[in-house]
């Protein structure tokens, strides 16, 4: 399971997983970001795009992706 999949199963657990999957959901939806986009992507999309929240934004991305590489190292 991709990294954005993995987000759009967990927009329904409050969290800050569930924040951060609104906020990416927001951003594609807006035509700013895409559903392709790997973490890696996202934290160059949030510097070039998003410089003024960059590091706030990389922090959610953060939390969200290293939950999901423990969600699916458990499996």
């Amino acid at each position: 399971m991709n990294f954005m999949d993995w987000l759009a199963d967990n927009m329904d657990v409050p969290s800050r997983v569930q924040r951060c999957a609104k906020m990416l959901i927001a951003d594609v939806n807006n035509g700013c970001g895409s559903l392709r986009y790997d973490a890696i992507s996202w934290r160059e999309h949030f510097k070039e795009k998003h410089p003024d929240n960059a590091s706030q934004l990389i922090d959610m991305l953060l939390i969200a992706y290293s939950e999901y590489i423990l969600t699916i190292k458990a499996k």
